[in-house]
């Protein structure tokens, strides 16, 4: 027995458009808000960076003035102060005592003690316009630490 079913039928290979889901609400406020975010982080890592550049470049930028006219200058100029200067000598102990007299490749501990070789106002009276202001100091070294 033969069953005809009749023509055969073609492969329908193309189903046509098919509709795709949209998306929700919440979905395109979740990526509004993630990318936001990352937006967020881009900029302060970028900040962070560029306050690390800027005190690499002036570390110490804290101690300039920053708001300092001509005439702040000019009255501060007229102002008089004295200079002091204060040399300290370091007394030294010997690292080992297997060197006897001879200083020569022996290291040197850490400073026991300090003392003030030479403390004295070397300018008084000086204005920020003095120029070339020159003094004499009797300021004696002691060798034997050396």
């Amino acid at each position: 027995m033969s069953t005809q079913d009749g023509p055969k039928k073609a492969l329908q290979l193309d189903p046509g458009t098919v509709k795709r889901c949209r998306a929700s609400g919440c979905t395109c406020l979740l990526l509004l808000g993630g990318s936001l975010l990352s937006l967020l982080i881009a900029l302060g890592v970028a900040r962070f960076a560029s306050v690390l550049y800027q005190n690499s470049q002036a570390p110490h930028d804290f101690m300039y003035a920053k708001d300092t006219s001509p005439e702040d200058v000019d009255n501060m100029s007229s102002v008089k102060f004295d200079i002091v200067a204060t040399v300290w000598v370091a007394n030294r102990t010997r690292a080992s005592s297997a060197a006897g007299g001879d200083w020569s490749g022996v290291a040197l501990a850490k400073p026991v003690n300090e003392y003030r070789s030479f403390s004295d106002v070397v300018f008084r009276g000086v204005t920020l316009r003095d120029e070339h202001v020159h003094a004499q100091v009797n300021l004696t070294i002691p060798l034997e630490p050396l």
